[in-house]
């Protein structure tokens, strides 16, 4: 399944001059049907991009990555939900032009999966998600396999990172986001979702300020039943 190809949302004139309107083509993933198997669905997001100057990857509720743009190609690796996966990337152009492109990947399987996810603009930083397992051990950039699977952007640079845990067992799980590289402090988005009846409110997320003085910022815990 899949959405606009090529297409031009906005072209943009100034003072009687106009300039090259942005394009995007996602490459890859294809659309359509894929079986979650024993653990997190992984994909490769590529993407051809032309008259464009900055790029982000939107997929679901998660909080927006931006992505870089290297030689008219975006590469961008996300960790797919169980049930509908709406993978949109949205490029801006000179002058505030918008063009986007989009897919839609449906992931068979049981819902029950608790998701993290990250996200911030400043190309200066890495931040790095880190989580607080109910048997005490962490999930970590270093140790992203434990409980559940940690996808981290891997490079400096505005971008994000995605928890997954399948299944996940009962207990409290820590959330904390730690400044790798900054010099001074970004604004951090975090969205967690968790399965219905699952969890005990309230579910920790928002905007939270992350660098400086507070170069690892705890955002809270989320306990399971």
């Amino acid at each position: 399944m899949r959405c606009a190809c090529w297409g031009v949302l906005l072209l943009a004139l100034a003072g009687g001059s106009s300039w090259a309107a942005p394009e995007i083509r996602i490459e890859k993933p294809f659309g359509g049907w894929l079986p979650a198997g024993d653990g997190p669905v992984e994909v490769e997001v590529i993407a051809t991009v032309r008259e464009a100057e900055s790029a982000w990857l939107l997929v679901n509720e998660d909080p927006p990555r931006r992505i870089e743009i290297v030689e008219g190609k975006i590469r961008a690796r996300h960790l797919l939900s169980i049930g509908t996966n709406r993978i949109e990337v949205r490029v801006e152009g000179e002058g505030g032009a918008v063009a986007q492109d989009q897919v839609v990947i449906q992931v068979s399987g049981q819902s029950d999966e608790l998701r993290i996810a990250i996200g911030w603009d400043d190309p200066s930083v890495d931040l790095d998600l880190e989580i607080g397992t109910p048997a005490g051990k962490w999930v970590t950039y270093a140790l992203p396999r434990s409980v559940g699977v940690l996808l981290a952007d891997r490079v400096a640079g505005g971008g994000g990172e995605v928890y997954l845990c399948r299944s996940p067992p009962p207990g409290s799980y820590r959330i904390r986001v730690r400044a790798r590289s900054a010099e001074g402090v970004v604004s951090c988005r975090v969205r967690v979702s968790v399965s219905e009846g699952r969890f005990d409110p309230p579910i920790p997320g928002g905007t939270f300020l992350v660098g400086g003085l507070h170069p690892v910022v705890d955002v809270g815990k989320v306990f399971l039943r």
